[in-house]
């Protein structure tokens, strides 16, 4: 009897794992992308989205179009599809349209992943192998990290940079081009663009960094002179938005963990003290919104 029951309960373990993959979004999903660019002059930061929204059938296969910053058809970056946690797409304006993959997450560690690349119509294949699987923090629901470092390639035009992937999200940098995390310098003339997920939205928020799908240049500016602090605190927070007076009423969200509001306030004035006695110990979330538009997004922590 024993015996019978020990596998039962081994048996519903396995199930339970076998159960714990997400699958990528097959509905709309945003990524935003904090890129930063190296040139000679000094360093430049912008955002833009990937918005994963309508489909094409090819060849009788459904393909998950994404865009870059809009649904317009000039902004097609790729297509995607997924099979037996493999994602595979059509990487868009290269001139080879056939599928490649770019995410495995059957994987383990120990694993070799060859990511193709097509440049100047040559293919271009750089070998990863699969350092670690962890189960990642940063999300709303716990999934899988993988962390892959580079062991081979060309020398042009070089990665330089390992990779890191999130079951149903993708890479830690762009969706398509994994590899571009921190490319080296190729020479003088061209230094490096560097790229990083900064949050993913699909239905709700499930993967945050500091900032979330930051829409245009006037927006970028407000995200950059918000300031929270201290924080962590006891009770009193206070909000720094200097410069914003042109721009007031701006609204102040604070959220729990699972999305339920616990406060909202409007912010007049280019300094605002808030009290939140009535907040638990614990982390939150606290969202500002110009014209019901959220444009910052960062963690509280209520001690």
């Amino acid at each position: 009897m024993k015996k019978i029951i020990f596998l039962l309960l081994a048996f519903t373990v396995l199930m339970l794992k076998a159960q714990t993959y997400i699958p990528f979004p097959n509905d709309t999903a945003t990524w935003g992308i904090k890129q930063t660019s190296n040139t000679m002059s000094g360093q430049f930061v912008s955002y833009f989205k990937e918005i994963q929204k309508s489909d094409s059938i090819i060849n009788g296969v459904k393909f998950h179009k994404v865009y870059k910053n809009s649904v317009a058809n000039s902004n097609l970056m790729g297509l995607y599809r997924e099979s037996n946690k493999k994602i595979y797409a059509k990487i868009y304006p290269y001139p080879d349209t056939n599928q490649v993959l770019i995410y495995d997450f059957n994987l383990n560690i120990g694993d070799t992943f060859y990511d193709k690349y097509k440049y100047q119509s040559n293919d271009i294949v750089w070998k990863y192998k699969v350092q670690t699987i962890t189960t990642t923090t940063l999300t709303t629901n716990p999934r899988k990290q993988y962390d892959l470092t580079l062991v081979g390639g060309p020398n042009f035009p070089a990665p330089c940079s390992n990779q890191t992937w999130l079951e149903g999200i993708g890479s830690l940098t762009t969706f398509f081009n994994a590899r571009e995390g921190s490319p080296c310098y190729v020479n003088s003339l061209q230094p490096p663009t560097n790229y990083q997920l900064t949050c993913f939205e699909h239905k709700f928020i499930q993967y945050m960094t500091s900032s979330c799908l930051i829409l245009n240049i006037h927006e970028q500016y407000l995200v950059s002179h918000f300031l929270f602090y201290p924080n962590p605190s006891s009770n009193v927070f206070a909000i720094s938005s200097r410069g914003q007076s042109s721009n007031f009423p701006l609204k102040l969200t604070i959220t729990n963990l699972i999305g339920q509001i616990i406060q909202e306030i409007f912010i007049i004035t280019e300094e605002t003290i808030i009290e939140l006695p009535q907040l638990s110990t614990g982390l939150f979330f606290a969202t500002i919104s110009f014209k019901d538009k959220p444009i910052y997004k960062t963690k509280i922590i209520k001690l």
